[in-house]
């Protein structure tokens, strides 16, 4: 698709979630330009409108019914009152819309002793949120799955039987998917966007999760448990943080071929998922040793 194809695209996808919710129109006003922003489970268009510029979210057909917005809109408000998220401006829990303020982001990386201080302020300040991880229905195969994608994942299965994880243990407030792009650093701090996957879960979800998809070496790492418990947080030990390393990237890795088999062309989610398998079982090496 041309730049010029995109752009029309994104205006009247726009147009057509503000044209269609008055109270939504009567935040943004007319809308401008609308622009394409990265997002593999939403599509997310960062919108020039007569009241101002904002970030305007909108569900994606192939991943639509996984997402318990309900769910979402009250963890995202309980995290925003505690000042570790971004306030909505307006949710559609119905039609999947979220609208927020574009904030003036800085260039500067979010450090992992910034982000272990967030991550351990989530933990500790919000009481609670709705829904929970459950990792035993997160790491059931799709069903939809073809014999050859079934295949790509059976050697990490597995290895998932030969080290459980505990998860009957402490849950906290956890965001679940704690990737960079949902990691927003401004003047004030970095800030978490995105919460469709939240619930409680055992830290050590949010705090592989994020080693992970952060790519921290073990400098990285130690740098942001260390903030982490500076900030009030529970650091598992290392074996237990390991494992569920092998689990997060399990998690990520049949989503991306669940997304691969509904057609779902926002990224290679073959490699993906791949990526996260290879990962996941050079885990399971370190732990059989």
């Amino acid at each position: 698709m041309s730049e010029g194809a995109a752009k029309e695209t994104a205006f009247a996808s726009c147009g057509k979630a503000i044209e269609g919710h008055l109270q939504l129109a009567a935040i943004t006003g007319e809308l401008i330009a609308a622009m394409r922003l990265p997002g593999l489970t939403n599509r997310v268009y960062r919108i020039e409108c007569a009241n101002g510029d904002f970030v305007l979210r909108l569900p994606r057909a192939e991943t639509a019914m996984l997402i318990d917005r309900q769910a979402e809109r009250a963890n995202l408000l309980a995290a925003a009152e505690q000042g570790v998220a971004l306030a909505p401006l307006f949710v559609d829990i119905q039609a999947g819309i979220l609208l927020s303020p574009a904030l003036e982001e800085k260039s500067d990386l979010v450090s992992p002793a910034a982000l272990g201080s967030l991550v351990g302020r989530l933990h500790r300040k919000v009481a609670g949120f709705a829904g929970a991880l459950d990792l035993k229905v997160l790491l059931q195969v799709p069903r939809h799955l073809d014999a050859a994608l079934r295949s790509r994942f059976a050697p990490l299965e597995c290895a998932l039987a030969k080290h459980p994880v505990k998860t009957d243990g402490q849950l906290v407030a956890s965001h679940c998917d704690l990737s960079p792009g949902n990691i927003l650093m401004t003047a004030s701090g970095p800030t978490l966007i995105d919460f469709e996957y939240s619930g409680m879960a055992p830290p050590a979800w949010d705090l592989a999760y994020a080693v992970l998809e952060h790519g921290y070496d073990q400098s990285g790492e130690r740098g942001f448990l260390e903030a982490y418990a500076a900030a009030g947080g529970d650091v598992p030990e290392p074996e237990g943080l390991q494992g569920m390393k092998m689990h997060c990237d399990a998690v990520s890795a049949l989503w991306a071929l669940g997304q691969a088999a509904s057609g779902n062309d926002a990224e290679d989610f073959l490699a993906f998922a791949e990526r996260r398998i290879a990962r996941a079982l050079s885990i399971a090496d370190e732990l059989s040793r």
